[in-house]
């Protein structure tokens, strides 16, 4: 995830983290 961070350096990473942690967890319950 480090381009993420190159491309968001603006961005706090605990914005970042929750945007992730919400994207895995939706793939989850797509996949379920």
């Amino acid at each position: 995830m480090a381009y993420v961070r190159s491309s968001w350096p603006r961005v706090p990473e605990n914005k970042i983290n929750r945007e992730i942690g919400k994207g895995l967890v939706r793939i989850r319950w797509a996949k379920v």
